[in-house]
Order: C-alpha cells, then sequence, then structure tokens
C-alpha cells in the first residue's frame, strides 16, 4: 500500500480541476492533481438512454402527434490530462449569471478575469465561413438575431479550418495549458489514479483513497477539490457517504438540421454564429454547423445532390435547454428522459431551424434532421442542493469544481462558466487558510 502526504488535492485535470489547481499553486500551496487517463488521452463515448419523441403532422394537418421512441445519446468526453476542453469545439459563452446569482453566488469580476486571461472575443469577420455567412443572412431577414460566437481561440494561430475539436494549429485553449502553469508553480500530477472514495474523521476530509497500476494508494490532504466531471464525481460523493448526489442530471441535448442546395456544398468551418434570443423564453439555440457524410446518412439524397468528398451540407445545431431529470446511481449507471417540455422546446427550434435554411436555399424536401447527441453534462452536485454557495459538500473541505455544480442545464457551452467558479472557489479556499 502506497501513501502520500500533500495539502491539496484536486481530482480531475479538466476546465474546473486545472484551474483550481492553477490558482492554487500559484498562491504557493502544495497542490497534487490525480487523474485517472493520461496523456496521450483517449476518447470515450458515453450511452445515456434517452426517450426522444418528435411532432409529427398528422395528415389532416389539424393534429399533431406525438411519436416516442427510445434511443442513446452518445457523449463523447475526454478520459485522460486536460479532460474534455481538449476536445471541446472552443465556443465561450457566459450562461447561468442570474441563476447563480440568485443562490448567492456572484461570479462577475471572475468572468471578466477569465475574459480578459484568455484574450475571449468574437470570431473574426475574416474567419467566417460560406455557410454561416449565408445563414446570418437568411436569419436577418426573417428577423432573427444571430451573433458572432466568442471563442476560447488565438486568432493569429487560427485558419478557419473548422476543426475545432481536434486543433490542428494549436490555436485553441485547453485546460492542459493550465495544468502546464499549475506544475511551473510546484503542482505535481498523478495520472491513472482511480479515486474511490473520499475519507473523513469527525465530518471533515482527510483524503481519499484510490487505485493505482501498482494497487491501492491513500492520499493524505487537508482540503480534496473533486472536479472529475458530472458523473465521477457524483460517483466518488455516493461512495463518500454524500446520498444527495447524482440527481438532477441535465445533458444538453442537441440536433442537427440539414439539407443540400443547389450544387452547393462546403467545406468544414468554425462555429461562428449562434442565436440566444429563444434561451431563456423557448430553451434552445441555434449554432451554424456543416454537416459531412457520417454512417452513410446521405444515402438519401439524389446523387446529383450529394456533396463530394470532405465536403458537407448546410446546417444548423438545435441545442436544447433540457429539464434536469436524469441520475447517476452509485455504480454509474445513468438513467435520462426527455420530458414532454424538452420535446417542445426541440419542435420550436427544429421549426425555425427548417425556415433559416429554406430562406437560405437549402432544397426543403430534402431537409433532415440528425441527433441525438449529448454535449454538457451536470447538475449532479448542483449548488444549493448537494454542495452550499462555497461549493462546499456537507463534508467539511470537500469541494467540487465542475460541471456538477450548475444548478440548472444552461444551454450553452459551460466551460466559462465553470472556470469562472472554479477561480472563486480558489479564492475561497485561499481566504479559509489564511
Amino acid at each position: 500500500m502506497k501513501e502520500i502526504r500533500t495539502d491539496f488535492v484536486v481530482v480531475g485535470s479538466g476546465a474546473g480541476g486545472a484551474t483550481v489547481a492553477k490558482e492554487l499553486a500559484e498562491q504557493g500551496k502544495k497542490v497534487l492533481i490525480l487523474e485517472e487517463g493520461e496523456e496521450p488521452s483517449l476518447i470515450k463515448r458515453l450511452h445515456l438512454k434517452y426517450n426522444e419523441g418528435m411532432f409529427i403532422n398528422s395528415v389532416c394537418k389539424k393534429f399533431k402527434t406525438l411519436i416516442g421512441v427510445d434511443k442513446n445519446i452518445p457523449i463523447e468526453y475526454r478520459f485522460g490530462v486536460g479532460g474534455t476542453t481538449t476536445i471541446a469545439s472552443g465556443n465561450a459563452a457566459r450562461s447561468l449569471e442570474r441563476e447563480l446569482d440568485s443562490l448567492g453566488v456572484s461570479i462577475e469580476d471572475e468572468l471578466k478575469e477569465v475574459e480578459q486571461e484568455l484574450r475571449l472575443v468574437p470570431l473574426p469577420r475574416n474567419l467566417i465561413g460560406k455557410g454561416a455567412e449565408k445563414l446570418r443572412e437568411a436569419a436577418n431577414s426573417l428577423g432573427l438575431r444571430m451573433e458572432l460566437v466568442h471563442k476560447f481561440v488565438d486568432f493569429s494561430k487560427c485558419n478557419g479550418c473548422g476543426k475545432c475539436c481536434s486543433c490542428p494549429t494549436g490555436a485553441k485553449w485547453t485546460a492542459v495549458s493550465f495544468l502546464k502553469k499549475a506544475q511551473d508553480s510546484g503542482a505535481s500530477l498523478l495520472q491513472n489514479i482511480t479515486v474511490k472514495e473520499v475519507l473523513t474523521s469527525n465530518g471533515s476530509v482527510i483524503g481519499v483513497k484510490a487505485k493505482c497500476p501498482s494497487g491501492e494508494m491513500y492520499i493524505w490532504a487537508n482540503i480534496v477539490v473533486l472536479a472529475a466531471g458530472a458523473i465521477g464525481t457524483s460517483v466518488i460523493l455516493q461512495k463518500s457517504g454524500i446520498e444527495s448526489a447524482g440527481k438532477k442530471l441535465f445533458c444538453d441535448p442537441y440536433y442537427f438540421i440539414y439539407g443540400p442546395g443547389k450544387s452547393d456544398f462546403y467545406d468544414w468551418e468554425p462555429h461562428a454564429i449562434i442565436d440566444l434570443e429563444f434561451l431563456r423564453k423557448d430553451g434552445f439555440v441555434l449554432i451554424n454547423s456543416i454537416v459531412q457524410e457520417s454512417s452513410g446518412i446521405m444515402r438519401y439524397l439524389p446523387k446529383f445532390l450529394k456533396p463530394e468528398p470532405e465536403r458537407g451540407l448546410l446546417g444548423i445545431m438545435v441545442k436544447v435547454k433540457d429539464d434536469p431529470i436524469g441520475s447517476v446511481s452509485i455504480n454509474g449507471r445513468i438513467k435520462k428522459t426527455m420530458t414532454f417540455n424538452d420535446l417542445c422546446k426541440l419542435n420550436k427550434g427544429v421549426r425555425i431551424a427548417k425556415e433559416i435554411l429554406k430562406k437560405a436555399g437549402v432544397d426543403y424536401r430534402y431537409i433532415k434532421i440528425r441527433g441525438p447527441g449529448g454535449a454538457h453534462p451536470g447538475g449532479t452536485a448542483a449548488i444549493g442542493e448537494v454542495v452550499d454557495q462555497n461549493q462546499e459538500t456537507e463534508i467539511k473541505n470537500l469541494f467540487v469544481s465542475d460541471a456538477s455544480v450548475l444548478p440548472t442545464s444552461p444551454g450553452l457551452p459551460p466551460m466559462l462558466t465553470i472556470i469562472a467558479l472554479a477561480k472563486r472557489l480558489s479564492r475561497v479556499i485561499h481566504d479559509r487558510e489564511n
């Protein structure tokens, strides 16, 4: 059995974990980061069993029928150093400010700090693709507001190739850069370490029990920060005796609405424009997308409407702010259902997306819907439910710093909010230590 003594343990190296580790290490704290994966990391796919439905117009067009089917929602996440930031599309958006503020958690200062530190600005106009321009013109003509997307990108290195998830130029920010800064300030990183549970004494944390390639190990620490993601963190919390964890799971499901124009095919291009005007009232956002051939999804098209290899069709992503009614059990089993309310949001978004595509010259007869996918699982250790305003659990000095703490679905990329919350948490810990 191996034992290690440190002051601070951070479990996970994604956006939340890397930020907390960097901030604490820069304050001169002795920090140990534990990562279950390694580098180079692996992409894993988590499947949520999801009850899906769609409103289908009946023949008489006077009624609408709700058709429900069970489907698996694939959620791809990065298993290793840097977490899911390494495969994210790099979109940056403020989210849940009002909801957090109502819980007594203000992150305005931290959001400004992150935006300045990472130089988060909208995509420059010279990098907007032809597809996005066409969609923006179409949306504007319909009276809709498509805005430029802010990005976690150094645009001096960006060539606008649209391969943001794998970013061949190194222009996209990932949590790896924060990890390196943490290590430069004295933090240590251990890989292939699976944390099994948190160890406590008299209601306070004293460390974690983990598994490493050589066997069992104990890491003793004064403060533990869990940042293993909405699934991993909730399992650790439950195994540590916090039964309230693992509830209220959301995943921001998304669909692609796409189709061919009159011989108009497109190269990959970045997510450049987003329509936020429906988010608060109707619970969905619209984002430009180019949909390319995958698993024969374009077999339905006539030959003259099929794109050339490496090219795609004009599309819009409809992302839904779903009801947080899912759960994660102590053994990691997931339950998630799409509600009637979710379906209403989805269907309104689909209808609007179709109108924009039609206005942009897409042949209405061949518009298709592809999905679902899951983007941002969270909510399983929500502020006000499992952790308090300081992101601390019922176990003293045990904190959470990832999407688990988000009180409800953002319907938007949560990375900016997670980093801001992590910076705020590091200050809470620093003040407590001093």
